[in-house]
């Protein structure tokens, strides 16, 4: 049996000469109330894999290494892999030699099993670098220095080429993060996991505009760096949101394809229930509600969308609106709308931890804020200014108030926010606290302009605590404001995946907030 002779150039993944766009799916070996994923069918595998070719798919991404029976049906059903041959995370103890050769040893084994099997295009050497969301101390590179850190990734590269040079290999970056540039100047291939125009996650708001900046930028470390990128993780998490994927991927397939991009893989083809510790309940929770298709392996709406948009990326018309979240801009605050509105601007803010602590939401990135009082531009009164420095993926901050007198927030129909950004992007979301504890949060609004917009916003779109951490559901949210004051309002600064720079200063001024009837 002949093997696929793979090469790598600049702009392009060669297989047999003919360049091969790489389009693939993340594939995890589960199903609901199969606690062993040693013991799920072949046969439901086997299925999956006839069902992703036929989607349009020409390769899956594995985060493990499969058995050989495994390869045959991927074989069978004339699939691709990018298989992971070994896992390395913020547990990893890179200064220690002896881990080093434990881990290139483990890698070995795989390759030197696999390595003549047709099936595998890639090896991938580790994901979510610089492994900053683990539970053993985050970010390796602050922790172990760039310098250790390199040279533990390159010898574990040096070995796996040693005994195969036949099969280009990549691995997995988190974008933003501090140092997420560790180990491109290793690999052949970059791989980065960046969903793709998506700026706030437990929402999964999605702008198209910012997909486009983000991809000027990784073409930009392409060119830096000399190699091709794929992304190798992209998509879209069906709970909690107020989008569907049916816009959302066929976005990001349209942003990856046309673009000079090697490829890509979307997360995932099924829900992975595991991930949130269950196996035969559906979990509400976000990182079980990934997949193109649910636990059961039922698509979901938006399915037919998202095959098409693999099949004919060519296709996809680019997105005409920012986001299709349910807020909107107006031009002035002289409109007839904001007579008798309950004003929300006695701006003296800071970070209050209470309120942080009542989302039960640990952060891993960490950021500066300073907050000062400014003239506003429009009327001359005092607005709220907000320096922001992230300096970490992941990093957020929540600027909020008491109240002097609580506000029965079931009186009002919608929250009205005008601000601007005097730097960098941002989005900025309303956070309240009920005087019984209970804590709300809107959808995000992008400031991602210099000129000042005023946001009109539902109060029926506020999300709850208990749903961003998965575990309620958007039905619930008609019972929400029937009763209830509100005791302490305020700004969450988010994470913005997509375009935050570690270090850059971006100031945001709120000049107005205010409860409408």
């Amino acid at each position: 049996m002949s093997l696929p002779q793979i090469s790598v150039t600049r702009e392009a993944l060669l297989v047999d000469g003919k360049v091969t766009p790489i389009r693939a799916v993340s594939y995890s070996i589960s199903y609901p109330g199969v606690a062993n994923r040693r013991e799920v069918p072949l046969s439901i595998i086997d299925n999956d894999f006839r069902d992703i070719k036929a989607a349009g798919f020409n390769a899956i991404r594995s985060y493990e290494p499969w058995p050989f029976e495994i390869l045959d049906l991927l074989e069978a059903h004339d699939l691709y892999l990018i298989e992971s041959i070994v896992h390395i995370d913020d547990s990893t103890n890179f200064d220690s030699e002896e881990e080093l050769r434990e881990i290139i040893d483990r890698a070995v084994s795989v390759v030197r099993l696999h390595r003549c099997r047709k099936s595998v295009l890639l090896w991938s050497l580790w994901n979510d670098a610089p492994f900053n969301w683990g539970t053993a101390g985050g970010n390796v590179v602050s922790r172990y220095s760039e310098t250790t850190v390199t040279t533990f990734l390159k010898r574990l590269y040096n070995a796996v080429k040693a005994i195969d040079s036949l099969h280009p290999i990549t691995a997995s970056n988190v974008v933003n993060a501090r140092f997420f540039e560790i180990g491109m100047d290793v690999v052949d291939i970059i791989g980065i996991n960046t969903y793709l125009g998506i700026y706030d996650w437990v929402t999964q708001s999605y702008s198209h505009q910012l997909g486009e900046e983000l991809v000027l930028r990784l073409k930009n470390l392409s060119d830096k760096y000399g190699k091709p990128i794929w992304i190798s993780e992209m998509g879209f998490a069906t709970v909690p949101s107020m989008n569907n994927q049916s816009h959302v991927i066929p976005q990001q397939i349209r942003l990856v394809s046309l673009n000079g991009f090697i490829g890509y893989s979307i997360f995932q083809w099924h829900d992975d229930w595991s991930k949130a510790s269950m196996q035969s309940d559906a979990p509400l929770h976000i990182e079980a509600n990934w997949g193109l298709r649910d636990a059961y392996r039922r698509p979901k709406p938006g399915f037919d969308n998202v095959v098409e948009a693999i099949q004919k990326p060519q296709g996809i018309l680019a997105s005409k609106n920012n986001d299709t979240i349910e807020w909107k801009a107006v031009i002035s605050n002289q409109s007839d709308i904001f007579k008798g509105a309950q004003l929300l601007d006695d701006f003296s803010y800071s970070d209050n931890e209470s309120l942080r602590l009542a989302y039960s939401d640990k952060s891993l990135g960490y950021a500066h804020a300073y907050f000062s009082l400014c003239k506003s531009t429009e009327d001359g009164k005092n607005a709220l200014k907000i320096r922001f420095v992230p300096e970490d993926y992941g990093s957020w901050l929540l600027a909020s108030k008491k109240l002097s007198i609580p506000i029965d927030i079931s009186k009002f129909t919608t929250i009205s926010v005008r601000g601007r950004s005097a730097g960098k992007p941002l989005n900025v979301s309303l956070c309240f606290r009920l005087r019984d504890g209970r804590v709300f949060r809107s959808i995000p609004l992008p400031f991602s302009m210099q000129e000042t917009t005023t946001y009109l916003l539902p109060i029926s779109s506020l999300l709850p605590d208990w749903l961003l951490n998965g575990r309620g559901s958007l039905l619930d949210l008609g019972q929400v404001f029937q009763t209830g004051e509100i005791d302490h309002f305020g700004f969450r600064i988010n994470d913005v995946a997509n375009f935050e720079t570690p270090g850059a200063v971006s100031d945001i001024v709120i000049e107005s907030a205010m409860l409408l009837k």
